[in-house]
C-alpha cells in the first residue's frame, strides 16, 4: 500500500530547502560524528522551561475526549552540533513534530495526546564522555518531568493515562515510571507504558519494584519494551553483548522465544529518512525475542534494504524501524489494553459499590432491629444514610 506524503500531516512542517537539508544534515552529522571531539561541540542551556506556556507544547489535548490520556515523549531528532536542543530553534522543532507524527497514529485512537517540547539530547551528544553525555540527559530530563508533573497539575486526578516514547523518549519514560510512580494513586491511573527501543533491564526493575513488565497482551499497569536487530547480530551500544533486557513480542505479545510467524503481522508502516510515510506492508516480517539478551530479532527482513540512520550502528540494528515494523499490531495492542483497563476498573468499582451498599445498609438494619426480611423500611427509616454512602463511590464509576 503506496501512502500519498503530500497530504500527511507531517508535510505542513516542510517546505522546499527545508526539506532538502534534512538529509544532508543526516548525512553530514554521520561522518562528523566519527572524527570530532566533546571539546568541538556547542554547550547546553541552564534556563528553566515554563510548561503552563502553551508555545511549550507540541501537542496538547489532541483530538475529542477519549476517556483517557497520552503523555507522548518525543525521540531524538536534533542531528545538530548542539549538546542539547534549543527550544528557540523553529527548524529543530519542526523535524521534532515529524518524529511525533511517526508515532501519533498508535496512540490517538486510545487518548488525547500531551506531548511537550524538551531540550533533548542531540545525536552528537551520545558520543560523548560518560559524565558530558549524562549531563546532556540530565536537562533533557529536567525538561521532561517539568512538564509532566504540569500535566498531572492540570488534568482530572483519576483520568487514566498511557505514557509511550520511542529511543531517547523511552528513556525519559523510565525516569517518570522511577521517580513518579512510586505512588499508588498515580499507579492506579496507568493503562500502559510503552518504552520502544530502549532497554528495560533486570536491574532496574529489581530497584524500583513498583514497575512490571509487560507479560501478555492485556495486562494493565505494565510496560511495553523491545528493541530490534537481524538474527546473527551479538551487540550495540544500545544493546551491548553479554547485557539482557526485559522484552515483550509485539506479534504473539508471549516473553519467551517462541517464533512469531509475519502472518501475525497486521500490517507494518514505513517511512522514509525525512519521516515521510512511504508505504504499509501487510505481514512485513515475523520476530522472536532472543532468550540470551532478550532482544526482538526480525525474520524475513534483508538488512541491505534497511538503510541506516543513526551513526555507530550495523546495518543490522533495526532500531528505528522498531515501531514501525509492528505499526498496526501496536496500535491494536493500546487499544486492547485500554479496554482491559476500563473492564477492571469497571469490575473494581461495581464491587466496591455492592461493598458500600451492604455495609452502610446491613450497619443500618441493625441499629434499627429491624429483620433483614425489612430491608426497605430499615433504608426509609435511615433517612437516607444508604444513598448518602454510595455518592463518594458514584463520582469513581
Amino acid at each position: 500500500m503506496t501512502i500519498d506524503v503530500t497530504t500527511h500531516p507531517a508535510m505542513n512542517v516542510l517546505s522546499g530547502q527545508f526539506v532538502r537539508t534534512r538529509l544532508e544534515r543526516v548525512r553530514l552529522v554521520q561522518v562528523e560524528i566519527l572524527i570530532r571531539t566533546s571539546s568541538g561541540i556547542r554547550g547546553t542551556m541552564d534556563s528553566v522551561t515554563d510548561y503552563s506556556d502553551p508555545s511549550n507544547w507540541a501537542y496538547f489535548g489532541e483530538g475529542p475526549d477519549k476517556g483517557a490520556d497520552v503523555f507522548l515523549i518525543a525521540p531524538t531528532s536534533d542531528f545538530t552540533d548542539s549538546r542539547n536542543m534549543s527550544l528557540d530553534d523553529e527548524e529543530q522543532k519542526g523535524f521534532f513534530r515529524i518524529s511525533l507524527e511517526m508515532e501519533r497514529g498508535i496512540y490517538e485512537d486510545a487518548g488525547n495526546l500531551y506531548s511537550p517540547y524538551y531540550r533533548q539530547a542531540t545525536i552528537p551528544a551520545y558520543f560523548l564522555e560518560p559524565s558530558e553525555r549524562g549531563r546532556c540527559l540530565d536537562l533533557a530530563y529536567s525538561d521532561v518531568i517539568a512538564a509532566f508533573d504540569h500535566f498531572l497539575s492540570i488534568r482530572p486526578s483519576d483520568r487514566p493515562l498511557i505514557i509511550a516514547g520511542f529511543s531517547q523518549g523511552s528513556d525519559m519514560c523510565y525516569g517518570l515510571l522511577r521517580d513518579r510512580f512510586g505512588d499508588e494513586d498515580l499507579r492506579r491511573r496507568l493503562i500502559a507504558v510503552y518504552a520502544l527501543g530502549w532497554q528495560l533491564t533486570r536491574d532496574f526493575v529489581s530497584e524500583n519494584p513498583w514497575i512490571t513488565p509487560a507479560q501478555s497482551s492485556d495486562d494493565v499497569g505494565v510496560v511495553v519494551a523491545f528493541d530490534c536487530e537481524a538474527p546473527g547480530l551479538d551487540g550495540t551500544f544500545l544493546n551491548p553483548e553479554g547485557t539482557w533486557s526485559y522484552s515483550i513480542n509485539p506479534l504473539n505479545w508471549r516473553t519467551d522465544g517462541i517464533v512469531a510467524d509475519r502472518s501475525l503481522n497486521i500490517r507494518s508502516r514505513m517511512y522514509d529518512l525525512l519521516g515521510n510515510p512511504k508505504e504499509e506492508i501487510p505481514n512485513h516480517c515475523g520476530c522472536y525475542i532472543e532468550p540470551g539478551r532478550g532482544v526482538l530479532k526480525v525474520t524475513d527482513v534483508n538488512p541491505e534494504d534497511i538503510e541506516q540512520l543513526i551513526p555507530g550502528l550495523p546495518k543490522e540494528c533495526f532500531h528505528v524501524q522498531d515501531y514501525q515494523f509492528f505499526f498496526y499490531n501496536l496500535k491494536k495492542n493500546v487499544m486492547d489494553r485500554k479496554a482491559a483497563y476500563f473492564g477492571k476498573r469497571r469490575i473494581r468499582s461495581e464491587a466496591r459499590l455492592h461493598q458500600v451498599f451492604s455495609d452502610r445498609c446491613f450497619d443500618g438494619v441493625k441499629k434499627k432491629r429491624q429483620p433483614l426480611g425489612h430491608l426497605w423500611l430499615g433504608f426509609r427509616a435511615s433517612r437516607g444514610w444508604c444513598l448518602s454512602g454510595l455518592f463518594p463511590v458514584f463520582r469513581q464509576l
